[in-house]
Formats: C-alpha cells, structure tokens, sequence
C-alpha cells in the first residue's frame, strides 16, 4: 500500500504533508513534501472531513470506502486535482488501474499553478504506466516528470527516481526482446518435434525386396 498523505489544517488552508510512496517499482526517499491548497472556496471543514475519512478509509484498506469519501469530495467540485491525486491512490489499490488512470489524467488537466501536486501526479502517472507494462509511455512519462522538476526547482520531487525507473525499464525492454526470441525458438523446435510422420498411404510404410 503506498503511504497516504496527512492532512492538518491551518487556519484557512490545508496542509497536505507527504510522508513517502512505499509501493513497488518506485519507492524514493522519504523526505516530507507539503502541498498548500487554499480550502476556502470549498467551505474548509466539510470538505477537509470529507478526505479525512477517505484517507481514514485507505489507511484501514476500505478502498471502496476510500473510493467513495473522494468522490463525496468531488462532488462539490469535480475538478479538485488534490481530491482526484486522492481518489487515484485508491482506484489503483483497489486494482483499477483504468479508473486510476483516468483520475490521474483529469488531476493534471486541472491541476493549474499547484507545482507539488503537479509533480506528484506526474510520478504516480509514471508509475502508473509501468505497472500496466508500457514501457515508452512509461519512458516518456518519466522524462517528463524530470522536466517538470527541472522547469520547476521549487516543486518537490525525485529526479533521481526518475532516472532509476528508466534503467529499470531498458532492462525489461531487453529481457523482453531477448524472451521473444527464445520464445519463438521453442515453438519452432516444438513444432519440429510434434509434426506427425509421412503419410505412406492405406498399406503403410512400402517394404524393400
């Protein structure tokens, strides 16, 4: 289970303080990141319960529970990035990968000026892509999480994870392409081996005199 954020509030903001991603393939450091989002629009106490249950919910591993708080939480307002970063996290514990997916993508449609919380998207997109095994998107959504972060130095994040990720990823490409062609090798020899033997007709196999 990667490890949820924790939410503190001050005064009219909320603080989103992330203690670390525990989950394979990518697990970086375990240095605090804290994302400021302005609460007030929202009405600040009924929308910070609202992801005080969900968070509640995924920390006990009621991922539906989790599913539904989040989406209580978009229901006031569907484009909240911070609430759908959220709802993602629990879409992809609870193995829906495609729902995750598609929070994902609309949290960073949506994000706006909101940096930290713009790169962690971009990582859990990334990280989203290699479980699904797609390994250039996976690439390309590596790369660009290490733009971001270069374009956006006050952002918090992992740069070196990125660069890890990919490594890990040329490796699976070239198991992959090596797996191809054993593969095809034991078919071919397994074709070999199995093919029924000439057909000599009714009277079988003709006898030398």
């Amino acid at each position: 289970m990667r490890i949820h954020f924790l939410l503190v509030s001050a005064g009219s903001m909320l603080l989103v303080a992330a203690s670390a991603w525990a989950d394979p393939p990518a697990a970086p450091a375990a240095s605090a990141a804290v994302t400021k989002v302005d609460a007030k629009a929202k009405g600040a106490s009924p929308y910070n319960g609202k992801l005080q249950k969900g968070i509640a919910a995924y920390t006990a591993k009621d991922y539906q529970g989790a599913i539904a708080a989040y989406k209580d939480a978009l229901a006031a307002d569907g484009n909240d990035a911070l609430a759908l970063y959220f709802l993602g996290e629990a879409q992809l514990a609870a193995g829906s990968m495609a729902e995750a997916d598609a929070s994902y993508a609309k949290g960073l449609n949506v994000v706006g000026a909101k940096d930290d919380l713009h790169a962690k998207l971009l990582f859990v997109m990334a990280d989203l892509r290699e479980r699904q095994g797609k390994w250039p998107d996976a690439k390309k959504a590596w790369d660009d999480y290490t733009q971001f972060l270069s374009a956006h130095p006050t952002a918090k994040g992992y740069a070196t994870t990125a660069t890890e990720r990919n490594k890990v990823i040329d490796t699976h490409v070239d198991l992959d392409a090596k797996y191809g062609e054993v593969k095809k090798r034991i078919e071919q020899r397994l074709k070999e081996t199995t093919a029924p033997p000439p057909d000599d007709g009714p009277q079988g196999p003709t006898k030398k005199k």
